[in-house]
């Protein structure tokens, strides 16, 4: 993406008249949004117009933060800072989570099994300790 369709996204987009629409129609004193909510909408219009897409930067310039472990899908979501990131480029979009969650199946399943084990090695401890002179 090029500067001249940024600026002409900018155009279109207008946050600056959206800006000043809201404040002069007074959308803050309503229960359309508060002051620092339309400066807000105006921020993130302006940063999305002007970030580049993924695809048009180097991979190992695009910055990133995880999100939290979703525990159906067990996938921890992506969020690239310095570029927008669309479902068909060739960015990864989430990654698997670093530990398995308690509450999905492998992990009742690991906790079942360890408990069932544990229980074992103390029946198999109390069986050496009093019968042990048999083995």
């Amino acid at each position: 993406m090029d500067i001249s369709s940024g600026i002409y996204e900018f155009e279109i987009r207008s946050p600056i008249s959206l800006l000043f629409a809201h404040l002069y129609y007074k959308h803050n004193t309503t229960n359309e949004g508060s002051f620092s909510s339309i400066i807000n909408e105006c921020c993130d219009i302006i940063d999305n117009t002007f970030l580049p897409y993924c695809a048009n930067i180097k991979k190992t310039k695009a910055k990133y933060t995880l999100g939290k472990c979703n525990k159906e899908t067990e996938k921890i979501p992506l969020t690239y800072l310095n570029c927008i990131s669309k479902e068909d480029d060739s960015y990864i979009h989430s990654i698997n989570c670093f530990n398995i969650p308690y509450s999905s199946t492998k992990g009742v399943i690991i906790v079942l099994f360890s408990s069932f084990v544990i229980l074992l090695e103390v029946i198999y401890m109390i069986i050496l300790t009093r019968y042990g002179y048999l083995f």
